[in-house]
């Protein structure tokens, strides 16, 4: 035995896991592509009401942006959830398969079973022989990094707008950022204000 290194898993280990790493790969670039804009929006109030700006506002006109922001949050949830479909195995092989660049559809010719090989050794040594070479395939497959393709989605980068927003704005906070964002879900009618309106940036 040698001690040079740690042994490999078995190739039907290496399979299972990198089938089941290539779900996670996909579902997250599903939920990425169909979800960003909920994110955004998110963050975008996130960011306002860290500021502390909503306080400042009449009480109706502070219902009314919470309205609209739940509106928008409603509406691009649900277009998120239109048509969304859970990743299966055989959407991990294809995925596995396309970014090995492996021909012939290999892995799923290890899942199929031979329908009826009526007793011919010869057929069923063939056959073994097709798995045994497909089976080598397992040890080089590759799987790309995630690719949701939300650029295509936003190509003006307000993701990206919204981030740096936040950012800012986690910053103005400076350790206030609990009572800010319970004061961004009050409204007040009595006509006072929350304290004078500072931004330190």
């Amino acid at each position: 035995m040698s001690g040079s290194g740690a042994a490999k898993p078995p190739p039907h280990v290496r399979l299972l896991w990198i089938l089941g790493l290539a779900r996670t790969v996909l579902l997250w670039e599903r939920i990425w592509s169909r979800f960003w804009k909920v994110a955004a929006l998110a963050g975008l109030f996130v960011s306002i009401a860290l500021l502390d700006v909503l306080p400042f506002l009449p009480g109706w006109l502070h219902v009314l942006v919470l309205a609209v922001f739940a509106i928008g949050l409603a509406i691009v949830s649900r277009q998120g959830m239109a048509g969304f479909r859970q990743v299966d195995v055989a959407m991990a092989r294809h995925r596995l398969e396309r970014d090995s660049g492996l021909r012939h559809r290999p892995l799923t010719a290890l899942a199929d079973r031979l329908a009826a090989d009526g007793g011919n050794r010869a057929v069923l040594d063939l056959w073994r022989a097709h798995l045994a070479r497909t089976g080598r395939a397992v040890g080089r497959l590759r799987l790309r990094i995630p690719s949701p393709g939300v650029a295509s989605l936003d190509p003006f980068g307000l993701r990206a707008a919204v981030f740096l927003f936040l950012v800012i704005a986690l910053a103005a906070s400076r350790g206030d950022a609990a009572d800010r964002l319970e004061r961004a879900f009050i409204p007040r009618f009595d006509g006072s204000l929350g304290g004078p309106l500072s931004l330190d940036i």
